[in-house]
């Protein structure tokens, strides 16, 4: 008898051990620990022209920078709806080394990140939680694709500037547009990998990033979530303390599922446990002879949605240029049975990529 338990034990240890290192496997392709966040390259680009009255300042401490603005582009605006821009006091201090959390962190409502001009980036949701850039229930944005709140905020909701501003991206240029609030950089929609086609959501992880020769990065794209759908970095706490690190499919009830976005969730306050390795999805290295290794996919869990940031005026008609790819999911509060097929779509999606990784 003793024996046959002690073969049941070890047969059950070994398929524990053995769904383990699948877990690991899947879930944590690369095993970096705390990651740069800004480079010296990338901190050295905040300046504002001051043409238009705005500001923006950084200053280097011994593990920190600290990046002050007062939130005005140095692009003309042009106001779109009854809110007028006014200077703001922006001040945000951003480590130089940050560590991963094993779980997203919820966008806040308001600024979600800053861009080098020292203008705030705000998630892609109206106040209602409609897609805020796509679709019927867009609104109006000025030529350079900004428009300011009913607390005098300018802000962008997708990608800063836009082809009727002067201000386009380079196919294969890999173009620093920002810092989101855990400090990890903001890239544009190309990037030197990638060629002449612009990334899209698919290209990257949950948080809409990813690892790039051991460094992490956000990515802005044509499509939805535009910027970001959820922090990786522990640290957006700092910056941001509404940020609660729950955002997986049970982190509340009532939530809305929209792909790859996780905005603030019921339960607020949540701070980030540390991972000790990039928990997301998508890597990319490059070789000795500088050609790019393939991104490897993993599945992540998928995040969920509840009420976003700072409203803004409803629309009448958009001005700004539209994006390349359809509109994201409005999924309304009362319509369960769509937000169940969205879900189960989704994660079907990360599946398929895991199966395909397995051969």
């Amino acid at each position: 008898m003793e024996t046959l338990l002690a073969l049941f034990w070890l047969q059950g240890t070994m398929a524990v051990t053995l769904y383990s290192v699948f877990v690991l496997l899947a879930f944590s392709p690369s095993s970096v620990g705390a990651t740069e966040g800004l480079s010296s390259g990338e901190s050295s680009q905040f300046y504002n022209s001051q043409e238009q009255g705005g500001t923006v300042s950084i200053t280097e401490t011994t593990d920190s920078y600290i990046i002050q603005s007062n939130g005005l582009p140095d692009h003309d605006m042009q106001q779109v709806n009854p809110n007028t821009a006014s200077a703001q006091s922006f001040r945000y201090t951003f480590k130089k080394e940050i560590d991963f959390a094993c779980q997203p962190g919820s966008l806040p409502k308001g600024s979600i990140g800053i861009t080098k001009t020292g203008v705030a980036i705000y998630n892609p949701l109206t106040s209602a939680d409609l897609n805020a850039v796509e679709g019927s229930d867009a609104e109006t944005f000025d030529r350079c694709n900004g428009h300011s709140d009913n607390l005098g905020v300018y802000h962008y909701h997708q990608s800063p500037g836009s082809d009727n501003c002067g201000d386009t991206f380079t196919a294969e240029v890999d173009q620093f547009i920002g810092v989101a609030l855990d400090g990890f950089p903001i890239y544009g929609p190309y990037a030197s990998d990638k060629g002449s086609e612009p990334l899209s959501s698919d290209d990257l992880d949950i948080c809409h990033g990813r690892m790039v020769d051991g460094k992490y990065r956000y990515h802005l794209t044509y499509d939805f979530p535009y910027v970001l759908g959820c922090y990786w970095g522990a640290s957006a706490k700092d910056n941001a303390p509404q940020v609660s690190y729950v955002c997986d499919l049970d982190s509340g009830t009532d939530l809305q599922l929209y792909g790859y976005l996780c905005s603030n969730v019921d339960q607020q306050g949540v701070s980030a446990e540390v991972c000790p390795s990039y928990p997301g999805s998508v890597t990319v290295t490059t070789e000795d002879n500088g050609n790019t290794v393939a991104p490897t996919q993993a599945p992540t869990q998928a995040p969920t949605q509840a009420p976003t940031q700072a409203p803004t005026q409803a629309p009448t008609t958009a001005t700004s240029r539209r994006t390349r790819r359809p509109g994201g999911r409005n999924l309304s509060r009362d319509n369960s049975k769509r937000a169940n097929s969205a879900r189960e779509a989704y994660l079907k999606r990360w599946i398929k990529r895991l199966l395909e990784e397995t051969k």
